[in-house]
Order: structure tokens, then C-alpha cells, then sequence
């Protein structure tokens, strides 16, 4: 049933209804879209039905209905009901920051299953739809109230305080990850990308440093973290569908908790949902720089050609060049995006990188030299440095960009290591034909490495 279909008749047979399936364990209330999409109750794709006050007083009464059922044991304690929110989630940013005194939220915070409570959504944390993904927490009910207000009420009720001891707490906590769901319009099938806040990455910490030194085994970390990607809180995809974004694995483990690489597989049946997202506009940069990194792991595995031949044939490799290496973005995307074509230079056939030369890439290469971004400019001269040993001829057009002032000017201020220009300026001089160094620019070029290197080994090997 949709938003604006909610109403009192339907609203008081819900509960005679479910009475009737005695053996029921768990109920979904909401329906699918056009698009085959599960939506729940007051979650219709957009807000401008659930400001409706008729519609708002309807899901309230629809909450305290079940509410009152589970107080009065008319359901039992072990149906699980998904997809409610309160309709009080939905009004202005500056009041939802705040307590909330909604009564619905408190009473079922005091009535439902105390094992559910624990697992209830915080303001509006169970939705986020866009067109081609789709972001989602859909355990139980999503409450109005704070996640402090709601373990004051729990911590009140029967067995409360144990449901939150740090260790169950902080591993539910790493259940609770955002989850991103990639639809493929090919074959149906999905990948999943959860990721932490730094809201919920703070509350890990916190729950970390209560367990006062105890040390939580990673079998026990990572079949937690797996629970971020459970579907409609049951369902947790295959592990080759599921991947814990960069920055998260990276800050649960700067926090102290160990994570299984097993949590993170990374295969080529991901690619066409990756390159799906990657080639789309309007994207979350977060979400596109897990998409990134994801692509990268593929890629940096040892004689994966097809995920290399498969990126090439998707036609991905000029917009990496062109959209994903602008100012535009954040800089850890465009490093995961200078990155991982640095790799398709390193794994793919050498037609692969002259395709990337044509497309320009050198000069993109050359430019983040000029930006003078130490770990960029590493980056970008490690790359140089494969392009000109794939080919005499792709290591003159290296010759012929205007690299003299950008790597005189990243010595000069110590961004970047000696040894790797020395590397990208040894590989210029090698091969057969030797450089022509009839030019300027290229004389400036070996001129400026002699001086640069003068007494190491490297002005010997020129």
C-alpha cells in the first residue's frame, strides 16, 4: 500500500489480520513500485504525501495500534514488523536534531520486543532512493526519537541494561552500517556497498573503549559487519555481492577492530554493476569513490586481464580521463581513478595504453605535476614511467610534454622522492632508437636530470 492509501479502515484490520497467522515470524508493510522497488509505509518516494496531516495521524495510529497489540500479547513477541516509519521523521532538519516527545515512538519503544527495539532505525536512517540505487535500513520500525532517548527507555525495561552491554552493543552497532544497493538491469542480480558515518563511526569508538582492553575476535567482527548488508533485516546477499567501503574498513580498523579481508571480495561479476554507477551522472561522491576503490581491487589483481579488457570495451576509459580526474571531485576519487588506470597501463596490452595516450591521458598526467600534489604527483610519475617503457615510440610523446618545470618545481620543494623521478627520467633514455635529442625541451629534459642527479648512480646508466 502506498502513502497516500493509508487509511483508518485499512489501518483497523491490520492487527485482526495478522492475529490470524499464529506461526507468522515476520511481516513487511508497504509494496513495490513500478520499478519492482519495496517501499514501506510513509517512505512513497518523496515527502510531499507524508506532510499530509490526515496521512501523518493515520501511520501514528497504525504505530500505536501494533504497539498496544504487543502490549496486550494480540501479537507475538516473535513477529518482526519492517517498513514503518513515524511520519514525525519527515518534518524541518532543525527540530529533528533534537529530543523527540513524539508518544508513538515512546510507547513502542516500551511495548515492541525489546530484541527489535534495539534494532530500530534513528530519524529517517531506514531510506534513500535514487534512480539506479538505492540506500536503505529497513529493520523494524524507524523512530523519531534519538538513539540516546531510546536506550534510556530500553535500559528501563526487563533485561534492558544486558541488551546494551558494550560488546553486544558495539557488535549490533557494526550491523547498522548505511547500505547501498546496485541494481543491474541485465541479469536482476545486485551489489552491496555498506559504509559508516562518522556519526556511527564516533559511536563505535565509544562503544570500543567501554570494553576496557577486550579484544573481540575478527570471526565475530566480520559476522557483524555482514548484518549491514542484510535486505529487509533477514537476507544477507553472498559475500561476492557485499563489499565495506574504503574509508570505513579503514576507519573501523584505525579504531582497534579487526576486520576480515573476507568481509571485502571483490569479483569480475561486479564490474558491469561498478561501471554502471561509474558512468552515470549524480552520484554521491562518497558512493562513487567506494565504486572506485572497488574497481581498483579488480584491476590490481595479478593477470586479471578481462576486468582490464572489460572496462576498455564499456567504454569507461574516456570518461575516467576526462570527468573522474576534475576539480570537481573529491581528490581521494580522482587518486583511485588516477590509480586505477595506472593499472590498466600495467596489466592491459599495450594497444590499451596507446588508446589512453591518444585520449589524452599524458597531458592529464603532466597537469597533476603542475598541481603539485605530492602523492598525486608520485602517483602520476610512476605512470609516466610505465607509459615510456611500453614503447620507444610512447616514450617520446612522454618526451614532448612540458614535464621540466613541474619536476624541477616538486624537487625543489621535496614533494615527491628523488628515486622515482630518477626512475621516470632513466626510462626516457632507454630504448631502441635512442631519443632524438635534437630539441630544446628534450635537451632541458636530460640537462635538468644530469644536474638533478649529479653524483648518483643514475647519471652513469645515461
Amino acid at each position: 500500500m502506498t502513502t497516500q492509501k493509508v487509511d483508518n479502515e485499512t489501518i483497523m484490520k491490520v492487527i485482526p489480520f495478522l492475529s490470524h497467522f499464529t506461526r507468522l515470524e515476520k511481516v513487511f508493510l508497504g509494496g513495490k513500485d513500478d520499478h519492482g522497488k519495496k517501499f514501506g509505509v510513509g517512505e512513497y518516494m518523496g515527502t510531499r504525501y507524508s506532510f499530509h496531516t490526515t496521512v501523518k495521524q493515520h501511520i501514528s495510529n497504525l504505530i500505536m495500534q501494533i504497539s498496544y497489540a504487543y502490549q496486550s500479547n494480540f501479537l507475538p513477541n516473535r513477529l518482526l514488523v519492517l517498513g514503518i516509519r513515524c511520519p514525525n521523521i519527515f518534518i524541518a532538519d532543525s527540530v529533528r536534531e533534537g529530543d523527540s516527545s513524539c508518544p508513538c515512538c515512546q510507547l513502542a519503544c516500551k511495548t515492541w520486543p525489546l530484541e527489535y527495539v534495539i534494532n530500530f532505525n534513528i530519524k529517517g536512517t531506514s531510506r534513500w532512493v535514487a534512480d539506479m540505487f538505492e540506500q536503505r535500513r529497513p529493520n523494524t520500525l524507524d523512530v523519531c526519537l534519538t538513539r540516546d532517548q531510546l536506550e534510556t527507555i530500553v535500559k528501563g525495561r526487563s533485561g534492558g541494561e544486558e541488551m546494551l552491554c558494550p560488546e553486544r552493543r558495539l557488535l549490533h552497532l557494526l550491523g547498522d552500517g548505511i547500505l547501498h544497493t546496485i541494481r543491474s538491469d541485465d541479469d536482476g542480480s545486485s551489489i552491496y556497498i555498506a559504509q559508516f558515518s562518522q556519526i556511527g563511526v564516533d559511536r563505535l569508538k565509544e562503544e570500543v573503549t567501554k570494553l576496557n582492553g577486550k579484544q573481540l575476535s575478527k570471526e565475530d567482527v566480520t559476522k557483524a559487519i555482514m548484518n549491514s548488508f542484510s535486505i529487509d533485516g533477514d537476507h544477507i546477499p553472498p559475500k561476492s555481492r557485499c563489499y565495506l567501503g574504503r574509508a570505513s574498513s579503514y576507519a573501523l580498523k584505525g579504531i582497534g577492530l579487526p576486520v576480515l579481508d573476507e568481509a571485502l571480495v571483490a569479483n569480475n561479476k561486479n564490474l558491469p554493476h561498478l561501471i554502471k554507477v561509474l558512468m552515470a551522472d549524480g552520484i554521491p561522491e562518497m558512493l562513487l569513490l567506494n565504486c572506485m576503490s572497488l574497481l581498483l581491487r579488480l584491476l590490481s589483481q595479478e593477470g586479471n586481464i578481462s576486468a582490464v579488457q572489460h572496462v576498455v570495451d564499456s567504454g569507461l576509459l574516456p570518461l575516467m580521463i576526462n570527468k573522474y580526474t576534475s576539480s570537481t571531485y573529491a581528490s581521494g576519487i580522482i587518486s583511485a581513478d588516477i590509480t586505477g588506470l595506472g593499472l590498466i597501463v600495467k596489466n592491459g596490452p599495450i594497444t590499451v595504453t596507446e588508446t589512453l595516450v591518444e585520449l589524452g591521458f599524458v597531458q592529464k598526467l603532466v597537469h597533476l605535476l603542475s598541481e603539485q600534489h605530492g602523492r598525486l604527483a608520485s602517483t602520476s610519475i610512476n605512470i609516466l614511467a610505465r607509459i615510456s617503457g611500453k614503447s620507444t615510440s610512447l616514450r617520446d610523446i612522454v618526451l614532448e610534454a612540458d614535464l621540466v618545470v613541474p619536476l624541477t618545481t616538486l624537487l625543489e620543494k621535496k614533494s615527491v622522492e628523488l628515486r622515482n623521478v630518477a626512475c621516470l627520467i632513466y626510462t626516457l633514455c632507454r630504448g631502441k632508437p635512442s631519443p632524438d635529442f635534437a630539441s630544446g625541451k628534450q635537451k632541458l629534459i636530460v640537462n635538468g636530470h644530469r644536474l638533478w642527479v649529479l653524483g648518483s648512480d643514475c647519471e652513469t646508466k645515461i
